[in-house]
């Protein structure tokens, strides 16, 4: 994500340190959250940290990283409404990728109560055994930490904006605690010579783009949140929500 940051003004934006009682230790399992107050009377701060139109509407609070990653940084009065929206739309398209993990790990919900627990309980997800598409619940699911890695932006190797889906590739993959006994079960269960896993139904829309404009999207509200107002200037202004097919030349 490219952009730059002027002179820094201190108190003139977000605040850049925590409270005496705030550390980023404390911020395990969502029990606190570090909040970057935005106050909209002062100068740079009355604009969507986004597209930066000023309007009379509240502005909404913006998690940096989505809640559903485990994501306890806000920003409070930081995007309009059509921002909000459009990256809550492509969030949820790139974390519905990752639901199997997040699931494993128990990372929060932005919707709960009884209904939406029922709802978990009935989700199902896919492996191939022996070339066999089964369904299971997440408690047999076999679910895998995959890291990816990206090429650097080509933005930074001189590249021109053209019409180009962000590519990469898995790094590594880590097995969480109890993956093997799983394997075993789902094996002696299915009498499955082969497991592979699969995950969720693959979207129609691609998840690269998505996960992308998410991950710009992060980089550009730490930034404006660290910087403070008025002291971030992006070159990729608006592009972690626009339509953009060039993610790769940018991220």
């Amino acid at each position: 994500m490219a952009g730059s940051g002027g002179e820094d003004r201190g108190a003139t934006g977000a605040s850049r340190r925590m409270s005496d009682d705030v550390s980023l230790g404390n911020l395990t399992k969502m029990n606190r959250r570090y909040v970057y107050r935005r106050e909209r009377d002062r100068p740079g701060c009355n604009g969507c940290i986004y597209c930066n139109e000023i309007s009379e509407a509240p502005l909404t609070s913006e998690h940096i990283i989505p809640e559903s990653l485990g994501g306890a940084l806000v920003i409070e009065n930081a995007s309009c409404a059509n921002c909000a929206d459009q990256s809550h739309a492509f969030e949820g398209h790139a974390c519905n990728a990752l639901k199997p993990i997040r699931r494993q790990l128990g990372l929060p919900q932005k919707h709960r109560g009884a209904k939406q627990r029922e709802k978990r309980k009935a989700e199902r997800f896919i492996l191939m055994l022996d070339r066999h598409r089964v369904k299971v619940p997440i408690d047999e699911f076999p679910a895998l930490l995959v890291n990816l890695v990206f090429p650097p932006p080509g933005i930074l190797l001189g590249q021109k904006l053209e019409d180009k889906m962000l590519t990469g590739g898995v790094y590594s993959a880590e097995l969480l605690e109890g993956v093997g006994e799983k394997l075993n079960r789902i094996r002696a269960k299915y009498r499955a010579n082969s497991v592979g896993i699969m995950g969720i139904e693959p979207q129609a829309r691609g998840e690269q783009d998505d996960f992308g404009r998410m991950l710009a999207k992060i980089a550009h509200s730490y930034a404006a949140a660290e910087l403070g107002c008025g002291n971030f200037h992006p070159f990729s202004s608006g592009k972690s929500r626009a339509n953009c097919s060039s993610t790769h030349v940018l991220i």
